[in-house]
């Protein structure tokens, strides 16, 4: 297995959906007071500065850049529902999205990226950007940067079609669909944080569809398209289960293998015994009556079947002469 695969497998998602991701708008040109507004943009164009070649738009780092120390003060505040160790991997995600990949930064990588962000201090400023997820390092390599990337967006989805209840939009739904579809084989779907949480959102979804009325349109292509009862195919083994069916292989498998080794030892231990101990004449001698004695038995169970065959010839020789009589007494 390659090491992404491996990371992918071991990255855990549980909590980051939509605990993490609801209530807040990832919206660039956001509305705060003037004096917010002003040392958030001091902050951030010295973060630019710091982290790029001026070769990327100062405006849209910056105001991406607000909204992230926006987000990060959003933790800060609310750490007893919004779980630092959690949410922290979402601003991760989200730093490398809005701006490393955008900007091509010079850190090596989202840590580093994040450590400059929380360095930067302007003298007489009393604004500076929380180091809330410092405690929380991680790396998102590019593959669980496409994983996180569809899982975003599905939730989106989905939280786009069902807050418009009255009116959904069906291409909302057959994204959410796709996206379902697309997670749902992908390399990476061993990691069990994402299986679940694939069949947590078929559950919602299922129950959403419940809520229409049966002459709704919707219902009706949805039938159509195959995605009336459901859109995964295999239901996901829960860790414990996992963990079971592994414990009984591995019992099975021990087992197996001390009862095949017992038996070699046995056979070794005699053939010693009999090849080159005092013991050769002793079980040489045991062994010949053994042979004469089956022998014996083989020829008394052989006369017994003769016996036996005979018998059965008769009686049912009589019985076949007596049933002819009787037809022959009817007659």
């Amino acid at each position: 297995m390659s090491d992404a695969k491996k990371q992918i497998e071991k990255f855990n998602f549980t909590g980051i959906f939509p605990t993490c991701t609801s209530g807040y708008k990832w919206q660039i040109y956001q509305r705060f007071s003037d004096n917010m507004a002003d040392h958030f943009t001091r902050l951030c164009s010295q973060f630019r500065n710091a982290v790029t070649n001026n070769n990327c738009n100062t405006e849209d780092f910056v105001q991406w850049c607000q909204v992230l120390i926006v987000y990060l003060n959003r933790i800060k505040n609310n750490e007893s529902m919004f779980k630092p160790e959690v949410c922290c991997k979402y601003f991760y995600y989200k730093l490398k999205k809005l701006l490393l990949n955008r900007c091509n930064c010079t850190c090596k990588g989202i840590y580093e990226c994040y450590e400059k962000m929380t360095q930067i201090v302007i003298k007489n400023l009393g604004t500076i950007i929380p180091d809330v997820c410092i405690k929380y390092p991680i790396n998102i390599d590019e593959n669980t940067f496409i994983i996180f990337g569809n899982l975003d967006e599905l939730i989106n989805r989905f939280n786009e079609f069902i807050s418009n209840y009255h009116s959904p939009n069906y291409s909302d739904i057959k994204e959410f669909i796709r996206l379902m579809k697309l997670l749902e084989k992908t390399e990476f779907k061993n990691n069990e944080s994402i299986r679940l949480l694939l069949k947590e959102y078929e559950d919602q979804y299922k129950i959403y569809l419940k809520k229409f009325n049966e002459r709704n349109p919707i219902l009706y292509y949805l039938t159509k398209d195959g995605y009336i009862n459901g859109i995964l195919n295999v239901e996901s083994l829960t860790k414990e289960g996992v963990e079971v069916i592994g414990a009984q292989t591995d019992f099975t498998t021990g087992t197996g293998t001390g009862i095949g080794f017992l038996a070699f030892a046995i056979l070794v231990i005699v053939f010693i015994l009999y090849k080159y101990t005092p013991y050769f004449s002793f079980l040489h001698s045991r062994a010949k009556r053994l042979r004469k004695k089956l022998k014996k038995n083989y020829k008394n169970n052989l006369c017994f079947k003769d016996t036996f065959d005979f018998e059965y010839k008769n009686s049912t020789d009589n019985t076949c002469k007596i049933a002819y009589r009787s037809i022959s007494y009817n007659q």
